[in-house]
């Protein structure tokens, strides 16, 4: 019989000790990642299970907090993961906090390292793929964790800011700093990427796209000209032509047009009943004296209830303009005078919405005027603004063009 192989002792590797068979912390971590990967499924059309991070330093009333609202919604119809990070004021933080799945509390308007680090644990964690900041406070976290973490960045803009001063110069050279930044830049709108570019807070050699923003049309069924204040008006009776709503969205975080509004509200008083929505009473007070007959309904999760009421929806921004808030006016059935700034033109050119010079009351009291006496210009606005949202702004194309952004 063969005598059985005899090895060297010195030629066996040691026996490794319980401690030495653990994973490597990164390994660990790697491992931890992947498991909670693969104990959830992949939504319709993507790779692999999806986990996206949505950040905005401002939870109460605004564009920014806004569109992360609609956004959490419809993240989760599709299977999505939703971690949040925001501050908590209302009117949003609530309800950011209650739709997450995970919800990271950060300081309002204020950029934190404490904050910071407690997104990046949440990050490596619980496998986050997509952080998707908005608005320029979320956008110096999500582009300090792309390089930390290590994850994909999609950072959309809400306005290209114009602040002047030493103030506004700073913040400036901050968002342009942050254009170096490996990112995906997303705007509503064609004239907020070229103002972007001609700010220079983003790098004509890299990638970027323009969503146009949408808006969920069963929310706002169509109204019937009866039921508004402009169908009631009768030629014969003046008295009907001053019970229209006049109404407009202040925002929070733009100074841009609040005062021209006020002036508007002094002056055409007798020509409506004016409201808005947006700001509270002492935050309108910094931009002027409020006139008696200014309804002030103040900041609102959801202003569909308060946009359905409105004959008239008006923006007096000098800057950026209101794109959104101008769609949702739309939708409800508003007629829409918008200030003439770039981001308005295209509503004109789709005879969408009637524009007119911020600065001059006696060009708004005209256009307020042609809407009145003119029951088929009014008709051929509201009829042109609801078929434009249809065609160009509806949310399954919304969805559509995020969605593949997000599967790239």
């Amino acid at each position: 019989m063969e005598e059985p192989l005899q090895l060297d002792p010195s030629s066996q590797p040691p026996e490794r000790t319980p401690e030495q068979m653990r994973p490597s912390p990164d390994r660990e971590e790697q491992l931890k990642v992947a498991a909670i990967y693969e104990s959830h499924v992949a939504p319709s059309g993507f790779s692999g299970p999806t986990s996206v991070l949505l950040i905005t330093a401002r939870s109460d009333s605004g564009p920014a907090p806004r569109a992360v609202n609609e956004l959490i919604r419809i993240l989760k119809a599709e299977g999505i993961r939703v971690f949040v990070a925001s501050p908590i004021h209302p009117p949003y933080g609530y309800e950011f906090k209650k739709a997450g799945d995970k919800f990271i509390p950060i300081p309002h308007r204020d950029f934190s390292f404490n904050a910071l680090w407690r997104m990046y644990k949440s990050v490596k964690k619980h496998g986050v793929t997509i952080v998707h900041s908005h608005g320029r406070t979320a956008g110096m976290y999500s582009r300090l964790l792309g390089i930390i973490a290590k994850v994909p960045v999609v950072h959309s803009y809400h306005g290209v800011s114009g602040e002047k001063g030493i103030r506004g110069a700073f913040k400036l050279q901050i968002d342009r700093f942050l254009a170096r930044f490996q990112f995906i830049p997303l705007f509503a709108s064609e004239s907020e990427e070229q103002r972007a570019l001609q700010k220079g807070v983003v790098r004509d050699d890299r990638e970027r796209h323009v969503i146009a923003g949408a808006v969920d049309l069963t929310r706002y069924p169509r109204r019937k000209s009866a039921t508004v204040a402009l169908g009631k008006i009768e030629r014969e009776k003046p008295e009907t032509f001053n019970d229209i709503r006049i109404g407009a969205f202040l925002r929070s975080e733009s100074t841009q047009g609040h005062q021209q509004f006020l002036k508007l509200a002094t002056t055409a008083a007798s020509q409506g009943k004016f409201t808005c929505a947006g700001l509270s009473k002492q935050q309108l007070e910094r931009f002027g004296t409020i006139p008696s007959n200014l309804e002030i309904v103040g900041p609102l999760a959801d202003p569909t209830t308060w946009l359905s009421s409105l004959d008239v929806f008006v923006s007096t921004s000098t800057s950026d303009g209101q794109f959104m808030n101008s769609l949702e006016a739309m939708a409800a059935g508003a007629v829409c005078l918008l200030s003439n700034v770039p981001a308005h033109e295209k509503f004109e050119q789709q005879h969408a919405a009637i524009l007119f010079n911020p600065n001059s009351t006696d060009d708004f009291s005209r256009a307020l005027n042609s809407v009145k006496t003119d029951k088929s210009l009014r008709d051929m606005v509201v009829g042109n603004s609801r078929y434009m949202i249809e065609r160009f702004h509806s949310i399954d194309t919304f969805k559509t063009k995020l969605f593949d952004l997000y599967k790239s």
